[in-house]
């Protein structure tokens, strides 16, 4: 039995304006399944999350989440499904990372649960 495909990329290009620092990115992510990215610092790992995030526009290519095209989910939507804590956090209290990414779905799994 095949399991869902929770995000697919398609001849998906990131960068910065008109700097490409990927192209070509294909891939298949299925529920149950882990992806690993790795690459030396500068690599645009950083940039590849943002722009599967939806938090920075794609050069080129596509990006389906659940079989929908990323351009139509609504930032509320994405967050229902998707968890992201950035590199570089900074606040007044140590919270570990479990405690964040908890914060970022207190509005979806209640107060107190």
């Amino acid at each position: 039995m095949a399991s869902t495909v929770i995000m697919q990329a398609q001849q998906l290009a990131i960068g910065y304006g008109t700097k490409t620092i990927g192209s070509s990115i294909d891939f298949s992510l299925r529920a149950g399944q882990t992806l690993c990215v790795l690459g030396p610092n500068g690599s645009g790992k950083s940039t590849l999350f943002k722009t599967l995030l939806g938090l920075q526009p794609a050069l080129a290519g596509q990006i389906h989440i659940l079989g929908r095209p990323l351009a139509h989910w609504s930032k509320r939507e994405l967050a229902q499904h998707i968890a992201y804590v950035p590199q570089q956090t900074q606040s007044i209290f140590a919270f570990a990372v479990l405690d964040i990414v908890m914060m970022g779905r207190s509005a979806y799994i209640g107060l107190f649960a």
